[in-house]
């Protein structure tokens, strides 16, 4: 037996943010083991949470059940859901028994991305003993959002009659921002819009959460302040929600910091409440995220005047495409239900058995079977992966068009065969592409599909063009039309190479922000969730329906597993070939 003393702050201390999707898990047992002689075990469920170094401390524990080795616990655990982070979880198991002492029952180990993601967020796990690993029963764990009442202000604003107050060095270009109030009678800057040049500017339309701009109250005072630059104020005025949203077009005076005077108008153009759909709504209603991984074979990425050989396999030690593709991988693997991932080669000549070109293809399955590119999980990619080293010839150049009209293709099918699945294409690679334009205008033309681009520079070339490609700043193509959305992000490797248990969340961060633009954009909402209503229901309710893939390759006879899985390095053209990107 061990003494039982609650620790709880520890495990909420690794927890998110008020500003987190918060997610409730209910749980229950089947089949439990009796641990007591003269009656029923009396089970309890402590629940950890792993930190970043994986540690784990205790998050909650459930009521103690009396009696019973199948408890309905009545107890809801609540946690912060970071999409972007691998949230390790530990469910244990207890007897609870007299002056609060517990013996162990079992343990299960898991991710708070694979409860979620389950078929109807629904997870059965496998409870085992710690010590001797034999089966303690299951442990049965519902998750559902927890419905916050986050509305949402979409507001524009614009200003007339500004003073120029910016000087001879520079040039006038105000920003609005916008402060709350605190109880202690402090303002805090909630929002700030971008700086446009002119003494009459029309700023960009923007949402911004109610609660965030006024703690939720419609009467709540709110500041408003004009600047130029990071330290002139130009002037400032106040209101409320409740005013803003009462009467607009609305004209407000601004009064100078110091002193009298007017220092023009800014004007409240449109205001309304729009409704907040967020991440997990759309994945708790049953959006599927589908994997697609495409891997550089380019000759750079072997430089025998360096010792470089960045596709070289080793027996302890995973390399960089190895790196990435497991922490990132894993983590969108969690919500899809398949587990089935396409997995592509690119910049390299094929030498597989029934894939066999002298051409360098841009495009190519690493699974070597022109009908199939697709693996099962991690695990399956990491295999295709290791096979390909032998039969991949590096060549070049670097052009990602081919792969992004491949996901484009597959992305336009999803939509039009009306499946809720949002396509992830994961680009690895290593040097500066050299079809650029042509891949900014396949992305603005992608913008309007269920489609995201993560891609990640492994190496030291120079990325910085690569940055053009993250349309956080906006995308344009060929003909001047901009892209509707943000769906690409870059990370360079060496921001990350020295802290990869951080690349997840720097890739990834963005991504819940993509799936939801993109929904919005075709104003698509939330299907109903299959996990509405009492959990009890659902735990007998299963969905067998799965992702349907669809696939642009003709068909052939797949080629037989190899019995012999000994790896080599990559095959590098001879000497008479040029080195380098080509």
């Amino acid at each position: 037996m061990e003494s039982y003393t609650p620790q709880l702050t520890a495990g909420r201390d690794v927890q998110g943010s008020d500003d987190r999707e918060k997610v409730q898990l209910f749980l229950s047992c089947r089949n439990l083991p009796n641990m007591d002689v003269l009656s029923k075990s009396d089970p309890q469920v402590k629940v950890y949470i792993a930190d970043g170094k994986g540690r784990f401390f205790l998050l909650d524990q459930t009521e103690v059940v009396a009696d019973n080795l199948n408890p309905e616990f009545k107890k809801i655990i609540i946690l912060d859901h970071i999409f972007e982070r691998r949230q390790t979880v530990k469910f244990e198991v207890v007897d609870v028994d007299m002056n609060d002492r517990f013996e162990h029952i079992g343990e299960v180990v898991t991710t708070l991305g694979k409860i979620i993601g389950s078929r109807g967020g629904t997870a059965e796990l496998e409870l085992i003993e710690r010590h001797n690993q034999s089966k303690r029963g299951t442990l049965i764990v519902y998750s559902e959002k927890i419905r916050s009442t986050n509305e949402v202000i979409r507001m524009k604003w614009k200003a007339e009659n500004l003073p120029d107050v910016s000087g001879w060095f520079s040039k006038f270009a105000p920003n609005l921002r916008f402060f709350r109030s605190r109880d202690d009678g402090a303002w805090i800057e909630v929002h700030t819009t971008e700086s446009t040049s002119s003494t009459s500017p029309s700023w960009k339309e923007f949402n911004i959460r109610k609660q965030k701009l006024c703690s939720g109250f419609m009467d709540k005072a709110i500041k408003l302040e004009v600047w130029h630059g990071k330290k002139k104020v130009i002037g400032m005025a106040f209101c409320t929600l409740r005013g803003l949203l009462t009467d607009y077009p609305q004209k407000l005076p601004l009064t100078k910091t110091s002193g009298n005077g007017s220092s023009g108008f800014i004007i409240l153009e449109s205001a309304s409440i729009v409704q907040n759909n967020e991440f997990l709504d759309y994945i708790m209603g049953g959006t599927q995220l589908n994997a697609m991984i495409a891997i550089d074979y380019t000759v750079s990425n072997k430089d025998p005047r360096r010792r470089i050989d960045r596709h070289q396999l080793t027996p302890h030690r995973l390399n960089d495409y190895q790196l990435a593709i497991n922490k990132i991988v894993d983590i969108l693997l969690a919500y899809d239900n398949d587990k089935k991932i396409p997995v592509y080669g690119y910049g390299g000549k094929p030498r597989f058995p029934i894939l066999k070109s002298e051409d360098t293809w841009h495009c190519f399955p690493l699974t070597g079977k022109p009908n199939d590119p697709e693996v099962v999980g991690l695990e399956g990619v990491m295999k295709a992966y290791r096979r390909a080293v032998r039969y991949v010839e590096l060549s070049g150049p670097t052009y990602f068009g081919p792969l992004l009209r491949e996901a484009s293709e597959l992305a336009q099918r999803i939509l039009d065969s009306g499946e809720d699945i949002y396509l992830v294409l994961l680009i690895l690679t290593d040097g500066v592409i050299h079809d650029m334009q042509a891949t900014k205008n396949l992305l603005v033309a992608a913008s309007r599909l269920p489609l995201s681009v993560i891609i990640v520079g492994i190496g030291d070339a120079d990325f910085s063009d690569m940055v053009t490609l993250d349309g956080d700043t906006g995308l344009v193509d060929i003909r001047g039309k901009k892209a509707d959305r943000d769906l690409c992000q870059f990370v360079p490797w060496n921001s990350v190479k020295d802290r990869p248990d951080i690349l997840a969340d720097e890739v990834l961060a963005e991504l819940p922000d993509q799936l939801v633009t993109y929904k919005r954009l075709l104003n698509e909402q939330p299907r109903p969730s299959p996990r509405s209503g009492t959990h009890k229901n659902i735990l007998t309710e299963r969905s067998e329906s799965g992702a349907h893939r669809l696939k642009s390759f003709e068909k052939i006879q797949p080629v037989p597993e190899e019995e012999n899985e000994d790896y080599e390095s990559p095959v590098v053209p001879n000497d008479n070939s040029p080195r380098g990107e080509i």
